[in-house]
Formats: structure tokens, C-alpha cells, sequence
């Protein structure tokens, strides 16, 4: 009876009628929302404040919204948000910073993924190759996991996957690396 649901950000201009179609389906959906994040230009974002508490319409209760987002924040901020206000700019800059804020406070709880060490790096690397059967010795594998992540944007679990990823290609070739 659960059922996914995903959504972005071109449509949620329809979100209430969406929501209002979900209530009398008699299923329960998770309402994903992926690599979500605004620009401070971007006035969707306020539909979806709408809908994530409910506004003139109650949010209804076989529905939840999951969402992932590069940003902590979703919208942007500038500095310029901070400091001081100059002449032109909003008379309650606090009032401001909060409207942005709102937005990922609505969501409730969140998973952050920090930047792994080095050793957490391996260790997700050699996890990822158990589980997709990369038949490598582990230290030519922590080798390769090591120079992969110093030529690739740096420590992360995508890193790994992506490492992985290539390993199975090389796995499909036949081949793999020879300057180990």
C-alpha cells in the first residue's frame, strides 16, 4: 500500500492538487523530491512551504515528503543576508534570513553525510566491492580506491560508488588497470 511519488520543482505549482488527489486514494505515498535547492529568484519554493504544514488545506495524512538537497539550507543565502542593511535593502533583514531557513525546518528531521576520513573512505570503498562481487585483493583495491580519490572532487561516499562503478566496468572489459 505505499506507493512513491516524485515531483520537481517545475510542478510544484501543483502540489495542493496533487495532494488533494493523493487523499482519496486510499494508499499511503512517499512525495520525493530530489536534489532539491532554490535560487533566491525562485518563488516555488513558498507552494511547497504551503504544503509541507498544509495551509488553507490540510497536508493529508497518507502522505510524506522525503527530500535530498546538496544544500543544508535548500535556498540560497548571501552574505549580504547577514550583515548589516543598506539603503534599498529589506528594512528586516532577520525576517529574511528566517523566510529561507523555513523552508528545510519544515522537513523535521535531517540526515547529514559529512565528508568521510580517509579510513571511513576505504572502508566504504571495500564495503561497495563486497557487495557488487569485485573479485580484487584488498590491498591492490585500497590502492586503486586511494589513487582514484586523489584525481577525483575528494573524500565521499559518492567517490566510492563511482570508484566501484568502474571497477565493474574494467570487471566487464576484462581488464583493469596495469600501473598498480
Amino acid at each position: 500500500g505505499l506507493r512513491l511519488l516524485e515531483i520537481n520543482k517545475n510542478q510544484f505549482e501543483y502540489i495542493t492538487d496533487i495532494l488533494n488527489y493523493l487523499s482519496n486514494r486510499g494508499l499511503k505515498f512517499i512525495i520525493f523530491l530530489d536534489d532539491l535547492s532554490f535560487e533566491q529568484y525562485e518563488p516555488s519554493y513558498k507552494n511547497l512551504k504551503s504544503a509541507l504544514e498544509g495551509g488553507a488545506d490540510k497536508k493529508p495524512n497518507n502522505a510524506i515528503f522525503y527530500a535530498t538537497s546538496n544544500r543544508r539550507h535548500i535556498l540560497s543565502e548571501k552574505w549580504q543576508d547577514k550583515t548589516a542593511n543598506y539603503e534599498g535593502e529589506e528594512l528586516h533583514g532577520t525576517d529574511a534570513v528566517n523566510e529561507k531557513l523555513s523552508l528545510s525546518d519544515r522537513f523535521g528531521i535531517s540526515l547529514t553525510f559529512s565528508k568521510p576520513t580517509p579510513n571511513e573512505y576505504i572502508d566504504i570503498a571495500l564495503k561497495l566491492a563486497d557487495i557488487e562481487h569485485i573479485n580484487m585483493p584488498s590491498e591492490i583495491l585500497i590502492k586503486r580506491a586511494r589513487k582514484w580519490e586523489a584525481n577525483q572532487k575528494g573524500l565521499s561516499g559518492r567517490t566510492a560508488r563511482q570508484f566501484i562503478d568502474q571497477l565493474k566496468i574494467e570487471e566487464k572489459l576484462g581488464h583493469s588497470e596495469n600501473n598498480d
